[in-house]
């Protein structure tokens, strides 16, 4: 048995550091200086941890690695895109035009009821 663990080669140094930015890759602002062997390595073990979210994504597909924007269209990753509601009062009253004379009658209303009760 002590034979046995004697034989298996301990993990490489480039191994080890993989495995360390993928703990630590959502600190990471860009990929760009990694060679692309190891962003594709990087990549798949990203997956493999579970790691991979909306900021983590866009520093793969920045990097524009073939290899690793096949395997996002193969999985069909997609990013998430979070919709903005425009709230301002220019664009209420540019698109809805109407919109804004409501709300003011509703606030009017709503006033009218506080002041009476």
């Amino acid at each position: 048995m002590r034979e046995d663990w004697m034989r298996t080669t301990p993990p490489s140094l480039l191994s080890l550091t993989i495995d360390t930015a993928v703990l630590h890759l959502s600190n990471f602002s860009d990929l760009s200086s990694i060679p692309d062997h190891i962003i594709l390595d990087l990549f798949l073990r990203t997956l493999k941890a579970g790691k991979l979210t909306e900021k983590v994504l866009k520093l793969f597909v920045a990097t524009g690695n073939d290899e690793v924007l096949a395997f996002i269209q193969a999985l069909n990753i997609q990013h998430v895109i979070t919709p903005v509601l425009p709230t301002s009062e220019l664009y209420l009253k540019f698109f809805h035009p109407i919109l804004p004379d409501v709300l003011s009658w509703i606030l009017k209303l709503f006033s009218y009821f506080l002041i009476v009760y």
